[in-house]
């Protein structure tokens, strides 16, 4: 079945674009002029993903966000028509994203995209650099919460070109759990390569995960006959 992406934008260009961009690559792109259309569109059409405007007039992007969320099995995306500059400030926010760095909304939106990262500030230029000119799609970073903990955070985002202005599209994930399961996975194939015992770890379907360089000596050996 072909992914369907519902883009909800008083601009009409802004829906054409990502149509233009999306359908070649194998998805369905419906678009609407309002909230209200956009709304009634979601409950008929059923998206896999909305993308929505912020500012509409007869209904913004975070009120359809929370009629939206209703259905939270639907994924919500809320775009902002800010131009890409050197300090990229919050411009629009729904309640995850202040649930998940802690800090009050009207802080939040004063929010720079350098006071965020916990990386160097010429980094997250760069980082910007590279997705408004469609030189990267992913990337890993780490941002701070409200808490002084640090997050890591894996950043989708690829440019959005409105007229003669650029803007980006952006999608943050908390991959902090992901990271320290690699992490400890590394850890633990550090420990098991150092064994002098032959280990070889398996899921419960007896598929092999990992096995110690200890396996691979034995192997060896018999095939030679030792």
């Amino acid at each position: 079945m072909i992914p369907k992406i519902l883009v909800v934008d008083d601009e009409a260009l802004v829906g054409s674009n990502i149509k233009r961009y999306l359908e070649p690559r194998g998805y369905q792109v419906l678009t609407a002029r309002d909230g209200s259309t956009g709304l009634a569109m979601a409950q008929e059409t059923k998206p896999d993903l909305v993308v929505t405007d912020i500012d509409m007039p007869d209904m913004d992007g975070f009120k359809l966000c929370r009629l939206l969320k209703r259905n939270p099995s639907v994924p919500v995306i809320l775009i902002s028509g800010k131009a890409i500059d050197e300090q990229s400030v919050v411009s629009g926010l729904d309640d995850g994203a202040t649930r998940f760095y802690g800090f009050p909304r009207a802080q939040l939106l004063k929010k720079t995209m350098q006071s965020l990262s916990a990386e160097p500030a010429s980094d997250v230029e760069f980082q910007l650099s590279a997705f408004s000119k469609g030189h990267a799609k992913r990337l890993i970073s780490r941002h701070k919460l409200a808490s002084g903990l640090v997050k890591d955070v894996e950043l989708l985002a690829g440019p959005v070109r409105v007229g003669t202005k650029k803007y980006l599209l952006a999608l943050i994930h908390d991959i902090s759990a992901r990271r320290r399961a690699e992490r400890d996975l590394k850890l633990l194939k550090t420990a098991v390569d150092a064994a002098d015992e032959a280990i070889i770890l398996t899921d419960l379907k007896g598929t092999m995960l990992l096995a110690n360089m200890r396996i691979g000596q034995l192997t060896l050996q018999r095939q030679n006959g030792q």
